[in-house]
């Protein structure tokens, strides 16, 4: 027979929120890191591509020399995207997915006392509605015995 896995249990909350702000963590290194060696490697491109150009007028052309430097250049600004968009990940998992139930939590502390009032002016108004349509029930029972 299958054990009833309990879903709102405070310590498997606790243990897999500690899992995913890990996990948020290890994102958002691999995305600095990302970042930094794709910045290195389009500084290393920018200055190969004008160090290339300099000695191409002096000497004799070297393309393999442009194209390492332009190579850099390229997969330094794709590391450099990638970087930013897998960091932009792990600061939302680290941060928004990671710390969810307290800005509920908060969220909701900001809206009760706004909600409770405007439940509290409503509330004659419903009372009201609601006694109308039982009466108008009682009227149409008492008309079908009558007939």
């Amino acid at each position: 027979m299958e054990e009833k896995k309990e879903y709102l249990n405070e310590e498997e909350y606790q243990k897999n929120n500690v899992k995913v702000k890990k996990a948020g963590k290890i994102v958002i290194i691999v995305g600095l890191s990302m970042l930094v060696v794709g910045i290195i490697l389009i500084i290393i491109g920018v200055l190969g591509i004008g160090t290339e150009a300099t000695n191409s007028l002096e000497s004799e052309v070297k393309p393999i020399g442009i194209l390492l430097g332009f190579g850099g250049f390229a997969v330094g600004g794709t590391l450099t995207t990638t970087g930013i968009f897998v960091t932009v990940v792990g600061l939302m998992i680290r941060f928004l997915i990671g710390n969810k139930r307290e800005i509920t939590a908060y969220t909701t502390q900001q809206v009760m006392p706004v909600a409770k009032e405007g439940i509290e002016k409503m509330a004659p108004t419903a009372g009201k509605v609601a006694k109308e349509v039982a009466k108008g029930i009682k009227e149409g029972i008492n008309e079908a015995d009558k007939k």
